[in-house]
């Protein structure tokens, strides 16, 4: 019983945040569900693309930090790649794993020069669906969750997201981005990764203990940003490649 009272706490001072907080570049709302949801319908159902032309969406999670550029270069990148029809989304994630081995690598893209590159494997920290793709892919995810039964493998590769997938479902535990990372998949699509100098990144993880992260382990100490907040401009972070470099599953270039 206490820890039910300690959560109604939570949850209402964390309403109580959310109403308090002044937002002075637009329309802000605050949805509060009745009852927890889980963090599929938190994800999928967090923002729905209105026909507006030049409407985009970006997915934050409470325990991101943004550098104060972020918006600059992401509406560079939007503005530059929105009409590639091989690209799902854009993040502000520095990429890091490498799908095929579950390793990180970083940089990431060892031979790139560009200050961008496109990588199979999309990214939830900061993320930018594009909006016709995430419509889609709302409608087919909000179907495919009522089949308990299936799990978004990426067919025919062998990932670490599969085993993750394979692990989570074991154990009965939510993995949201598994399904988007199959759709993306099976579409073809790649996403938009930053190649900054200096390790930096447009939105860092403070890796909180939660569902992702119980305990620290070696280059990663909870409660500490995953890489260095992007904190210094220069233009050329958004002189973009007009045919950008594709990374496959082992987040090397692939073959044209």
């Amino acid at each position: 019983m206490a820890a039910k009272k300690a959560d109604m706490q939570a949850w209402k001072e964390s309403v109580d945040i959310a109403q308090n907080f002044r937002f002075s570049r637009g329309k802000k709302e605050v949805v509060i569900h009745s009852q927890n949801v889980g963090a599929y319908v938190q994800w999928y159902d967090c923002w729905r693309p209105s026909n507006a032309s030049g409407e985009y969406g970006i997915i934050l999670e409470d325990d991101l930090q943004l550098s104060p550029f972020y918006y600059r270069w992401l509406k560079a990148a939007i503005q530059t790649y929105g009409e590639y029809q091989n690209i799902g989304g854009i993040t502000l994630q520095r990429g890091s794993l490498v799908a095929r081995t579950g390793r990180h690598r970083n940089p990431l893209c060892t031979d790139c020069k560009d200050s961008i590159y496109l990588y199979r494997l999309m990214a939830t920290w900061g993320f930018a669906p594009k909006p016709e793709y995430w419509s889609k892919f709302r409608k087919w995810a909000l179907q495919a969750m009522l089949d308990e039964n299936f799990i978004p493998y990426v067919p025919g590769e062998k990932l670490i997201t599969n085993a993750w997938l394979r692990k989570r479902h074991q154990q009965r535990r939510t993995m949201p981005e598994g399904l988007t990372i199959y759709y993306y998949a099976i579409h073809d699509l790649y996403t938009v990764y930053a190649n900054l100098p200096n390790n930096a990144t447009l939105a860092c993880n403070h890796q909180e203990p939660g569902m992702n992260y119980q305990k620290s382990k070696k280059n990663m100490i909870l409660g500490e940003c995953d890489f260095e907040i992007l904190s210094t401009w220069n233009d050329e972070f958004i002189t973009f490649p007009f045919v950008p470099v594709q990374l496959g599953w082992d987040a090397l270039p692939e073959l044209e």
